[in-house]
């Protein structure tokens, strides 16, 4: 594939609202139990543990309109998160819930 036609790709590929990827600061020994709590969390909603915690947001339809990672880096100290949505109001929502349910584990402010 050329250059000309990666950047054709890129141009139809949509530019979704996201947090971009943040660092929330957690200590080694805390990780795993952390990611466990974030997962229990959100039991009542989709979702995938490979190598962290991966959260679907479905919309009334059935089809995703957000997601929010949370994950232990093998280099750091750290949870790496991220949230991603299909539009800005959405990405808001998921946000206000993500607060309300995760910032009683861990201090997510970096995140909002």
């Amino acid at each position: 594939m050329d250059f000309h036609s990666v950047l054709n790709l890129n141009r139809l590929a949509p530019n979704l609202p996201t947090t971009g990827e943040v660092k929330v600061p957690c200590p080694e020994e805390k990780k795993l139990e952390t990611v466990a709590a974030i997962t229990e969390a959100f039991s009542d909603f989709e979702s995938s543990t490979i190598d962290g915690v991966r959260v679907r947001f479905n919309d009334e339809d059935g089809q995703q309109k957000a997601w929010y990672l949370a994950r232990k880096s093998n280099t750091e100290p750290i949870l790496v998160m991220r949230v991603e949505a299909n539009d800005q109001s959405t990405l808001d929502e998921i946000l206000a819930m993500i607060d309300e349910r995760v910032s009683s584990i861990i201090d997510i402010s970096r995140l909002l």
